[in-house]
């Protein structure tokens, strides 16, 4: 998988560094410059994929998954054919050129009839006829895009910041402060009048070493004991509308980032898109983990003088204005070539963003919170754009 990755990204810069605008001296030098270049095109993109067919024939039962990977490889190195050599056939200067023309529509109308057995890719422009299709077709292409070109992109890992130099200047600051200001004490007290004596001397270093540590043992405490007792950032407690206003719940929130492999199996399963078919995800992804612990007091809700409360609603709330910020323009046209007419089109696009919300409840039960039934997970897919939340579609 990895060498057809990079064959793909050789074959897609070279056609994506074909001139489509030189200057030539004449005509025939114009037929002979493309013509080479459609060539080069074809030989490149023909033996690329008779590799493939022969690992489709003799590894169909083996490697199924890897199979398919490899088709989603030829899928996007297909599209980009066609996005490349529309350029050409645009242009004024083949306007002229009936033969190169020809040659080049033929070429393009093969590579259709070649995306027909795809999924996604197949039938476009006429096959997106609805706004979802074309929100499918340009997510679709921004995957495999940054799937292909995985092996181009720096390998970026995550590690904690190393705190040593840090808690070192600053404990060497503390001495500098302690030293000062012990000597100062001293000297007042009249303990040592310019001649150092052993006593006053092991007295300031005790003194100074216990100053420079005293905030570093607290800190190292303070950190433990916080990893050990608790793993929750907020506490609330929740009250009924009366007048004595007592508790009768209390709530115990976390959010922290983390990978995806720290996230419990069945959620990651239930959150990864359909739209990945054929594709693994080559870096884990940053996943914004939120964890909330709700402990009901019955008794109190239960009170003969109170009514009867057999409901509790919670409403989550997220602000995602500052995703939208960043996002990219939330459209953007693409150019592609319709057999019918044997002419460019031009479609406008949307550009969507999907954003995976997945909840999982589980009740449990007394202080070790032994779970008493099984988790209920759901699933939300955000559809975004840079103006908002255009849906939201519910996995059942």
């Amino acid at each position: 998988i990895e060498d057809a990755c990079s064959v793909a990204n050789y074959i897609h810069f070279s056609i994506k560094n074909i001139r489509t605008s030189p200057r030539f001296s004449s005509k025939i030098h114009q037929r002979q410059h493309f013509t080479r270049e459609l060539k080069l095109t074809k030989t490149l993109v023909s033996a690329f994929r008779s590799v493939l067919h022969d690992y489709q024939k003799n590894l169909s039962d083996q490697l199924a998954t890897t199979l398919e990977t490899l088709n989603v490889i030829d899928e996007n190195i297909s599209f980009s054919l066609e996005r490349e050599w529309i350029k050409p056939l645009e242009s004024q200067m083949l306007h002229e050129d009936a033969l190169l023309r020809k040659s080049i529509q033929d070429f393009l109308s093969q590579e259709l009839q070649y995306r027909e057995r795809f999924t996604f890719l197949r039938a476009q422009p006429k096959g997106m006829t609805t706004e979802e299709k074309k929100e499918i077709f340009s997510y679709r292409l921004g995957l495999l895009k940054k799937f292909v070109q995985r092996n181009l992109y720096l390998d970026v890992t995550y590690e904690t910041n190393n705190s040593y130099l840090v808690q070192s200047a600053a404990m060497f600051a503390a001495g500098i402060a302690a030293a000062f200001a012990y000597s100062i004490e001293l000297l007042n007290r009249g303990h040592y009048r310019m001649d150092w004596s052993y006593d006053a001397g092991l007295l300031l270093f005790l003194s100074t070493f216990a100053y420079i540590i005293k905030d570093r043992i607290k800190d190292v405490i303070k950190s433990l004991f916080a990893k050990h007792f608790s793993s929750f950032d907020l506490r609330r407690n929740i009250s009924l509308p009366s007048v004595s206003k007592k508790p009768f719940a209390h709530s115990l929130e976390s959010v922290k980032v983390c990978r995806s492999k720290e996230i419990p199996k069945q959620i990651l399963k239930k959150r990864n898109r359909t739209l990945l078919k054929g594709m693994k995800r080559h870096k884990h992804e940053t996943v914004i983990y939120y964890s909330k612990l709700l402990s009901i007091n019955w008794n109190v809700i239960q009170q003969p003088d109170r009514p009867p409360h057999n409901i509790i609603k919670e409403i989550h709330r997220f602000n995602l204005s500052k995703m939208f910020e960043r996002m990219d323009n939330p459209v953007k046209s693409m150019k592609f070539y319709d057999p019918v007419t044997q002419q460019v089109v031009e479609r406008t696009i949307p550009k969507v963003y999907h954003l995976n919300v997945v909840l999982s409840f589980t009740p449990v039960k007394g202080r070790k919170k032994t779970p008493i039934g099984k988790p209920s997970i759901c699933k939300a897919r955000l559809i975004l754009n840079k103006e908002g939340i255009k849906r939201v579609e519910i996995d059942d």
